[in-house]
């Protein structure tokens, strides 16, 4: 598979998935039973496993790995902090304020991941300044 193909497959996933974590986090809110529709509680497996493979698809191809680049170890521990902050975001008992806070949380994670995808460097954006 091209390079180019494996990271357009990479960038729709993320951006499918931070689409299906804002809205389950929305309508967590307004107390809609999203869990009751099947496709909610499967796409976003299925959407992170092909997230995961595209990502381990580009480090092979790049030929660059977490833990020997500053960049990819940042992004995996900032995926981790995602992960957590959204399981937490979208538990069934928390708080209003409490998931609206967590989901916050992610959006500025998810930023984080962003800009150190796009400039390859643990600053994220900040390396943009200087």
């Amino acid at each position: 598979m091209s390079y180019a193909l494996v990271k357009w497959i990479h960038v729709i996933t993320v951006l499918i998935n931070i689409i299906l974590l804002m809205g389950r986090g929305g309508l967590s809110l307004f107390h809609v039973p999203w869990r009751q529709w099947k496709p909610l509680r499967w796409l976003p497996h299925a959407n992170d496993t092909v997230l995961l493979l595209s990502a381990i698809g580009l480090c092979i191809l790049l030929g660059q790995y977490p833990l020997v680049h500053h960049w990819l170890t940042a992004m995996v521990l900032a995926t981790i902090a995602y992960i957590v902050l959204g399981a937490l975001a979208l538990k069934p008992n928390c708080g209003a304020l409490k998931r609206v806070f967590l989901l916050l949380a992610c959006f500025v994670v998810f930023s984080y991941i962003s800009g150190v995808a796009r400039t390859h460097n643990p600053m994220s954006w900040m390396a943009l300044a200087g």
